[in-house]
């Protein structure tokens, strides 16, 4: 909901200053003014943009454009326009909109195509011909309506099935600041899960809890719960360690890798590998979390 008020202002402004120097390129030097604010307000925006990920998902962007080097405004102006990655900056902020009212149709669609099914018994009878009429069929008052509510009712509860980070947890915490508010990261052993604190409120969990985890393969495990962090990771609301995802994974995938830079490194420092790096976030397992039961 936030990218569809944030995009619409980006997108707006962002817009509006692409499309004047666009327009004013036949004068040139009438372009030259509106193209540097375009490319001042993009870098505002970036940061306004990085902050707010920072704020809402506890995850730390770097900075991707690097300084600007030139002396003379001319130069400096050149180096802007240059810039592969201020370009990207300027292409994040104008699909900003589009991706935001994109994810808002689908979410909306979902929840409410579940609703008018798992309703459907209650008004179905009062349809033209008391039936509704789907592409594959025609519902009628009665078991059918029933069944169909059904699949609603499975829909809606969908959501029990979560899509989870198998890492170390507390490798992971020396790269993430997850904001632990109970217990600490290495506490959770292979027989543990970190959680988050919405989904700790929602389940009814806390740090010493077990909580239920059955993995893509049907094997059940029993975690004690050993961190609640606040941190609203964009990779879910749970962390069970790599151990255990991997003993329950045929093929298992590397989807992310996380790198802290030591000091004085940048992004465009070339470093030769020492040794092999730990992984601290390995892929994003489906895993289906079942009522916890607290434990003594």
């Amino acid at each position: 909901m936030t990218d569809v008020v944030v995009g619409t202002i980006t997108f707006c402004i962002v817009i509006t200053l692409l499309a004047t120097t666009a327009g004013l390129l036949i004068t040139f030097f009438l372009a030259i003014p509106v193209f540097w604010l375009l490319m001042v307000v993009s870098r505002g925006l970036g940061h306004v943009e990085r902050s707010r990920g920072a704020a809402l998902l506890g995850l730390e962007l770097a900075d991707p454009v690097p300084p600007l080097q030139a002396a003379s405004w001319w130069r400096r102006l050149l180096e802007r326009a240059r810039s592969g990655a201020r370009w990207k900056e300027v292409g994040y902020l104008l699909l900003l909109l589009p991706l935001g009212v994109l994810n808002l149709v689908l979410l909306m669609a979902a929840w409410c195509g579940s609703l008018a099914l798992l309703t459907l018994p209650l008004y179905v009878s009062e349809l033209p011909d008391g039936t509704a009429k789907f592409w594959f069929s025609d519902v009628a008052a009665g078991g059918d309506a029933w069944l169909v509510a059904l699949v609603g009712l499975i829909a809606d509860v969908a959501g029990s099935v979560q899509m989870v980070t198998a890492a170390s947890p507390a490798e992971l915490g020396r790269m993430i600041d997850l904001r632990v508010a109970r217990g600490a990261l290495g506490d959770v052993g292979d027989d543990g899960v970190a959680v988050s604190s919405d989904f700790a409120e929602q389940h009814a969990v806390d740090v010493g809890a077990s909580v239920p985890v059955t993995f893509a393969d049907g094997q059940r495990v029993d975690l004690r719960v050993g961190a609640v962090y606040d941190a609203n990771m964009s990779f879910g609301d749970v962390v069970v360690p790599e151990a255990q995802w991997l003993a329950n994974t045929q093929q298992p995938a590397l989807t992310g890798v996380f790198v802290r830079l030591a000091d004085g490194v940048g992004r465009s420092t070339r470093v030769a590998p020492r040794r092999r790096p730990s992984r601290a976030a390995s892929s994003r397992p489906r895993c289906r979390i079942g009522p916890s039961t607290s434990t003594a």
